[in-house]
């Protein structure tokens, strides 16, 4: 009965150091694929990061070329302004001079 006792002892130990050796096998796997999980997460976080840095940078560039833009329309409405100002003066004035050439004119109809 003893020597019972021993074998059942040493088949469960056998068992358990196999089972074990399985666990740990599993473990070791699983580990390997979750640090090689960890390290392309880590390498496309880095990725991104430098993406955000590079649109940070072109969102810049792009806000310095909406200023210009802005600056380059203001300017060409005041020149757009200033011009239409300038021509209704010399329709005006070319009005004025009409009437008074024509005014002229009839002037000399009348005194002939």
């Amino acid at each position: 009965m003893l020597e019972q006792l021993k074998e059942n002892i040493a088949e469960s130990a056998r068992n358990y150091a196999e089972e074990e050796a399985l666990r740990k096998a599993m473990f070791e796997e699983t580990e390997t694929q979750l640090n090689a999980s960890i390290d392309a997460l880590k390498a496309r976080k880095m990725s991104l990061e430098d993406h955000i840095e590079e649109m940070k940078q072109c969102v810049l560039e792009e806000q310095l070329v909406m200023s210009q833009a802005e600056q380059k329309v203001n300017r060409n409405t005041g020149l757009l302004n200033t011009s239409t100002s300038m021509c209704q003066s010399f329709l005006d004035e070319f009005n004025t001079a009409t009437e008074s050439r024509d005014d002229e004119l009839e002037l000399l109809a009348t005194v002939r």
